[in-house]
């Protein structure tokens, strides 16, 4: 799910020790000093994301905190909150059901206070947050540790996944409302990171029709990096161009368009599945 007011998953993720690391503060360090020693950031505001060259620094300047600015809306759920997210999760069920077993280890990609990724973990899924806005990891831990089952959220930059968690140590690669904030050869180094990672990625994100236009209030010939009010970029790209075009190359297992859920937002959501290459 990839709500325009900001809520989503976050970037999960388990290991073959356990159901989460034992030492989330040692993990977000180490993502933090790779940031800074390349000089790029990936800035994250709940589930928005946004790349930047010139320094770290100045990224997380612009970020923390502009969850806050952009989205007039409380970070740390009531108990009506998280009732509304859970039913509206629940919805998704059967779309992991299918791909995946219970018990399976997710890495989600893309982060806020837990909108999607702590119903999931009520549903026998082993899942952990990450997202380097320390305002939405700050709320979302009091989310997990009120509401949620085997999960918990550590700060991190998703660029760094393969360094920070090694090949083939997830069951799969999740997120929602992460892509369509990157330009296209960005978001094949995403899928190609995610893919060393896990067998399976899993993206939501929202698909370029009339209905979600309206809600992002974006003009159709505006739809391809589009920067909104509060600096936020997105790219609006239809079904089609997601899977031939930008995706072209992957192997795309299933792809569907639907309406997201009435908590999330009344826009259209493009969901695709990505495998790893067949060996030949």
């Amino acid at each position: 799910m990839t709500p325009p007011t900001g809520t989503g998953r976050v970037l999960l993720f388990a290991s073959r020790r356990g159901p989460a690391h034992a030492a989330p503060r040692a993990l977000a360090n180490r993502f933090a000093a790779r940031s800074r020693a390349r000089g790029r950031a990936l800035t994250t505001v709940g589930n928005l994301a946004a790349l930047s060259d010139s320094g770290s620094e100045r990224a997380d300047a612009m970020t923390q905190g502009i969850w806050a600015k952009a989205f007039p809306m409380s970070m740390v759920f009531s108990n009506a909150d998280f009732e509304s997210y859970k039913l509206a999760a629940e919805r998704s069920l059967p779309f992991y059901e299918r791909h995946l077993p219970k018990g399976a280890r997710i890495l989600n990609l893309g982060c806020g206070p837990g909108v999607s990724w702590i119903p999931l973990s009520l549903h026998g899924y082993r899942v952990v947050g990450i997202d380097n806005d320390l305002k939405v990891v700050e709320a979302a831990q009091k989310n997990a540790k009120t509401f949620g089952g085997d999960c918990q959220v550590i700060s991190g930059d998703v660029f760094d996944v393969v360094e920070l968690v090694g090949p083939d140590s997830f069951d799969a690669c999740d997120s929602g409302g992460l892509l369509e904030h990157f330009d296209r050869e960005q978001v094949r180094m995403l899928v190609r990171q995610q893919l060393l990672v896990a067998p399976l990625v899993m993206a939501t994100m929202p698909v370029r029709t009339e209905a979600t236009l309206r809600t992002y209030e974006v003009r159709a010939e505006a739809a391809e990096g589009h920067v909104d009010t509060h600096g936020i970029y997105r790219n609006f790209w239809d079904e089609r161009t997601w899977v031939v075009d930008i995706l072209e190359g992957f192997r795309v297992v299933e792809h569907f368009v639907e309406r997201a859920p009435p908590p999330i937002g009344e826009f259209d959501e493009l969901t695709v599945v990505i495998g790893r290459a067949r060996a030949r």
